[in-house]
């Protein structure tokens, strides 16, 4: 449907009422019945080519029937007739768009501005359309030829494109152009979170956790009531081991979030990490307390209550990590070691037992089991495992003293002072030198005793 320019134009009464028709039909959403009456008056005058208002009202009714297809080239013919006109170009992006065709809609706005290079409206356009199509560079080209504005709105909206050019430089890999958007973003409109939570969390991800924290910092001071913020700014700070400041933040997250399990046990981390062991406590307690099977609380309390002194409290949460996982082997070695210092050796050797059984060939552990063994009263398994650990350490002056006083018990005196006359050979003068002789019989009781 291509317009000649070489034709004149008709005036003549039976468009005029041609037109008149068809834009009554246009107006009462007859659209198909108008582009009807408007073709066949252009039958009936072959060789006269219409005017521009008819084209524009049969380009409209083409729109209102969705036939893109045939509104499109005769739009293009008014384009390249009355270029400074900007219904067609308007009506042919609005086609293009409609028909998915966005590379197309792309080449359609730059030809617009290339008539129209003031229109800021075209140039966002445009950059709106390349962040759809992924093209950064497009965009960030149209951004810039924006005309400015004394409308605050406006950079509202230059801001989100912005944040959008930036979130395709961050798909790509491309980090720092990324934050070079964001950062603009944020000078348009400083109170955009969107902008600076991605900065944070893209410092974040490159392992710049401080800078990451100055972000995440400022996102706060947009809007202190904001949970994820919150959140964010105090799990960089736990990133940083800023413990203090994680406290304070994931505290304020707290008030408003107050049953979110890992910020608790987050915060409980950070008030035990500054040696602050009743608010851990407390903290960890409240964790068990939302979560019985909480590995982790009842693990820590226990740690606490060893560095409290408090080996009951201590045995008792050790008892209920073993309850909840009954393979949880630093549990299991602590509450064997508790054992075995507190004397009950028959029950220190099951759990040491159970100790090699995740960590076969342990030879601390074999070791502790042979000793708990020996005072147990099993002095052949108690040697088993003593001789197993001197093949591979032939010069431990504990496995030696052990193994020695295993062999004197037995009777085997011979082997047992050679044994032990070893240890006085490596280490003479020593505490454990002072045993062997004590064990050997060349000595009264020493003070030190195992």
């Amino acid at each position: 449907m291509s317009v000649a320019q070489s034709r004149p134009l008709c005036d003549s009464q039976d468009s005029d009422r041609a037109y008149v028709e068809a834009f009554s039909l246009y107006k009462s959403g007859s659209f198909s019945v108008a582009v009807k009456v408007l073709l066949r008056s252009q039958r009936r005058e072959t060789g006269v080519v219409p005017d521009i208002k008819t084209l524009l009202l049969l380009g409209r009714c083409l729109v209102g029937m969705r036939d893109f297809r045939r509104a499109i080239p005769l739009y293009a013919s008014l384009t390249r007739i009355l270029p400074r006109l900007k219904e067609p170009w308007w009506a042919m992006l609005y086609c293009l768009l409609a028909m998915k065709k966005g590379q197309e809609a792309c080449v359609c706005l730059r030809r617009y501005l290339h008539h129209h290079k003031s229109s800021r409206e075209a140039w966002r356009r445009l950059a709106r359309l390349a962040v759809k199509l992924g093209r950064a560079d497009t965009a960030s080209e149209a951004l810039n030829h924006c005309p400015p504005s004394k409308d605050p709105v406006d950079d509202l909206h230059d801001a989100g494109l912005c944040v959008d050019i930036g979130d395709i430089h961050a798909s790509r890999g491309e980090p720092d152009r990324a934050i070079a958007f964001f950062s603009r973003a944020t000078a348009l409109d400083p109170t955009n979170k969107s902008a600076f939570r991605k900065m944070a969390e893209l410092r974040r991800g490159q392992g710049r956790a401080r800078e990451a924290l100055l972000y995440a910092r400022q996102l706060v001071d947009v809007d202190t009531a904001d949970s994820a913020s919150l959140l964010l700014a105090g799990s960089i700070s736990v990133d940083l081991q800023e413990w203090d400041l994680s406290i304070f933040y994931l505290e304020k997250y707290m008030e408003l979030v107050p049953d979110d399990l890992e910020v608790r046990l987050s915060k409980a981390r950070a008030h035990h990490a500054l040696g602050e062991l009743f608010d851990a406590r407390s903290e960890y307690a409240k964790a068990l307390a939302q979560r019985p099977r909480c590995v982790e609380a009842a693990w820590a309390l226990a740690t606490i209550a060893r560095a409290r002194g408090e080996s009951t409290r201590e045995r008792a949460f050790l008892s209920r990590v073993l309850l909840i996982n009954p393979e949880h082997l630093a549990g299991l070695d602590r509450l064997a070691h508790l054992m075995y210092e507190s004397g009950r050796y028959a029950e220190a050797v099951g759990m040491f037992e159970r100790v090699l059984l995740l960590k076969p060939g342990h030879l601390d552990t074999v070791l502790i089991l042979g000793k708990a063994t020996r005072r147990a009263g099993c002095l052949g398994g108690a040697r088993v495992h003593l001789e197993r650990v001197r093949a591979r350490r032939p010069h431990d002056l504990t496995v030696l003293l052990e193994l020695g006083q295993v062999e004197m018990a037995l009777g085997e005196r011979t082997s047992g002072v050679k044994t032990l006359e070893q240890v006085i050979q490596l280490a003479p003068g020593s505490d454990l030198a002072l045993l062997a002789q004590y064990e050997i019989g060349s000595i009264k009781r020493p003070a030190v005793m195992t």
